[in-house]
């Protein structure tokens, strides 16, 4: 089992809610934000990350975040048993 909490992502800053991606970080002002996906925890962004810095913002509260998290505690991948993986983009 694995266990994901907010507190295990290393570059996400404060406890501030971000709730649409913001145009520029707001740490080094960069233009270069992205949307920051977990399988299986939102069916969308649950953060956002400057392609810069590599900061992470919160999109939802710490608490919210770490509901979805909790999603991720029962999936288990076998990358073993998988015959190929796409290594391009998703469609």
């Amino acid at each position: 089992m694995i266990v994901i909490k907010v507190s295990d992502f290393e570059h996400l800053i404060g406890s501030k809610v971000f709730k649409n991606k913001p145009e520029t970080c707001p740490h080094c002002y960069s233009k270069s934000m992205k949307d920051v996906e977990l399988l299986g925890a939102y069916n969308g962004p649950l953060l956002w990350e400057c392609d810069h810095c590599s900061i992470q913002l919160l999109r939802f509260s710490k608490e919210t975040t770490n509901k979805h998290l909790g999603k991720l505690k029962d999936l288990h991948f076998d990358l073993e048993e998988l015959d190929s993986i796409c290594e391009g983009l998703p469609n």
